[in-house]
């Protein structure tokens, strides 16, 4: 459970909210009035960390969460990478060997 502040579609309102992981793919956002958004953490656009700078979370739906709180975000987004990236690895694999065998048989 990650403490910021959220931003419904195109408001430059905050309220006080919380991000939260419910397994290693999925999120929800939840608000001082109960307000919940929810997706995949794949779909999330995370904004880069500039020094201490609050970091800002964007979703598909256009609303934002911010943060200060960069190490706890870095540490639910490598994971995220991190996972993206043995697939992608596993896949050149893949065609790497397939182009081998086809050009030397």
């Amino acid at each position: 459970m990650i403490q910021g502040q959220w931003y419904s579609v195109g408001s430059k309102f905050k309220k006080t909210a919380t991000f939260n992981i419910l397994d290693s793919v999925s999120y929800f956002v939840e608000t001082e009035d109960g307000v919940v958004v929810s997706g995949e953490l794949a779909k999330v656009n995370m904004k880069e960390q500039l020094e201490s700078v609050e970091r800002e979370l964007h979703f598909e739906d256009g609303s934002r969460f911010v943060t200060y709180y960069n190490n706890a975000m870095d540490n639910i987004f490598k994971k995220e990478k991190k996972s993206n990236k043995i697939v992608i690895y596993g896949f050149l694999s893949l065609f790497f060997l397939m182009g081998y065998f086809y050009f030397t048989l």
